[in-house]
């Protein structure tokens, strides 16, 4: 790419986000005397990507984007043209948003509060980003669902502002590989299925926001105010894992780690939970017998697509932020790793 196409993009770039109101620094790697090399775009740029992005969805106008000819976008899983989905319902912005980001991939992805048709809803969001245009665009959502489906809806009342933990860098000389966090993160998913909770390296003040409710060692929670009544919520999560409760859920696949911050120790995982409807009990480890067939997600076959951000330091997990909704049981993930 020539020097002066490079200047230009970035130009695109930040006029962009000026005119929608917001800050945006220059990458570093603008002010280099040697043209950057294709795709190159460090942290700065892609949180200006996901700025932009945002900036043009409330504003309904995906024109304002940079975008390759062949741009894949996904809704809850769903392949979509450009701009259609929540593009057409959006009605604002939320403040509260965390940042993940991979400049050797040009992978970037974002948890952000917004607003649909004047209700809260909840997003995942994840670029990648090309030769500083977005050719790949995933989205999950979390929607405000009434009172019948409380569980999966979005809450957003209790949010106060982001962990400052989100945002701490991790001393790269003595962090783990991309391979070794990724390794860490699965220990998760593999202990819930094989309910051994004691298997996952949780910190002891580890704690899980799912779709903006605290569920586990509420204690521990700094960026969300809530007090459950449930003795389960107050429980450490590897304990709940312990406890049976999720033996409904048959296996979690696909799994993709699209996005690995090694420099903030955060991990996206994009995974699909299973469960075939063949649980209507479950025999819990202090003996007793759990009914479930009642229950929405285990009274018949159902998957959830869920976006977990991970953070990771010293080999545990500090910290988990998931947006989760249903899809139909074994629902294609409409990207790779079927």
């Amino acid at each position: 790419m020539h020097k002066r196409r490079v200047s230009s993009m970035i130009g695109i770039v930040i006029l962009a986000a000026t005119a929608a109101g917001l800050s945006v620094r220059r990458p570093a790697w603008a002010s280099r005397s040697n043209a950057a090399a294709a795709g190159d775009c460090d942290r700065a740029c892609l949180n200006a990507f996901v700025d932009q992005y945002l900036s043009a969805l409330a504003a309904h106008d995906p024109s304002r984007l940079q975008v390759t000819k062949d741009v894949k976008f996904t809704e809850d899983s769903a392949p979509l043209k450009f701009g259609d989905g929540l593009w057409q319902t959006i009605t604002g912005l939320g403040n509260y948003r965390i940042y993940c980001d991979e400049p050797e991939t040009g992978e970037v992805g974002s948890i952000d509060l917004i607003e649909e048709n004047k209700l809260p809803a909840i997003m995942m969001l994840r670029l990648k980003v090309v030769d500083h245009k977005i050719s790949e665009v995933e989205t999950i959502i979390v929607r405000s669902q009434g009172e019948a489906n409380e569980e999966e809806s979005a809450h957003v009342d209790k949010l106060v502002k982001p962990d400052p933990l989100w945002d701490q860098d991790v001393p790269l000389s003595k962090g783990p590989s991309r391979q070794e966090m990724i390794a860490t993160v699965n220990k998760y998913f593999d202990g819930i299925v094989t309910t051994n909770g004691k298997m996952i390296p949780y910190a002891t003040t580890g704690y899980r926001i799912l779709n903006g409710s605290l569920d586990c060692n509420d204690a521990a929670a700094k960026d969300i105010q809530q007090s459950s009544n449930s003795s389960f919520d107050r429980m450490t999560c590897p304990d709940q894992i312990d406890t049976g409760r999720f033996k409904y859920i048959r296996s979690i696949t696909p799994r993709r780690f699209p996005v690995v911050d090694r420099q903030k120790g955060l991990v996206l995982a994009l995974v699909r939970f299973n469960h075939p409807g063949n649980v209507l009990s479950i025999h819990l480890t202090d003996g007793t017998v759990l009914d479930m067939s009642k229950d929405g997600w285990a009274q018949h076959p159902t998957s959830a697509l869920i976006a977990e951000l991970f953070k990771v330091e010293n080999g545990h997990i500090h910290m988990i932020w998931g947006v989760y909704t249903r899809v139909p049981y074994k629902d294609p993930v409409g990207w790779d790793n079927e």
